[in-house]
């Protein structure tokens, strides 16, 4: 996502470590937080999303750089560039069972994540105390272990 302060730096150097032949592999999702039907409507994780973004925005993060991804390294000149895109559901709701592994995991996840991801962006980005995102991120995190949001992050 935005963990390096440049991306194109870090891509630099990957390619001139890389060998003839060899290859680089990313693997990264992609905000904002989507909904593929109307459950995420006026939800505080809809909210949270938008407010996230906003929040790195003031930081100067990117939380869309993934969608910049294949541009950068063809720039580089990295060649054969392949970028396969997909949704991966935050939760067990989608159907078969990779999705709902998939979820899972993303799930599990984005919650270990939430509370140290959100305190950085929304006190030093927003201005908002701990004690207003700690109560947000109440609301978020049971909508996202309710499962009855149908919550996804492009990857």
């Amino acid at each position: 996502m935005t963990c390096f302060r440049s991306h194109k730096t870090v891509f630099k150097h990957a390619f001139k470590a890389l060998r003839s032949g060899g290859y680089l592999e990313l693997q990264d999702f992609n905000f904002p937080l989507g909904f593929i039907d109307s459950t995420g409507n006026g939800t505080a994780l809809e909210s949270w999303s938008q407010r996230f973004m906003t929040g790195g925005a003031v930081l100067g993060k990117d939380f869309t750089v993934v969608e910049k991804y294949k541009g950068l390294l063809e720039e580089l000149g990295f060649v054969d560039v392949v970028e396969i895109r997909t949704a991966v559901p935050v939760g067990t709701w989608a159907v078969g069972k990779k999705m709902k592994t998939l979820g899972s995991l993303m799930r599990q996840d984005m919650l270990n994540g939430l509370q140290a991801g959100s305190l950085a962006v929304m006190t030093k980005g927003l201005g908002m105390t701990i004690e207003e995102v700690e109560v947000d991120l109440t609301n978020v995190r049971r909508e996202i272990l309710s499962n009855r949001l149908h919550a996804y992050f492009s990857v």
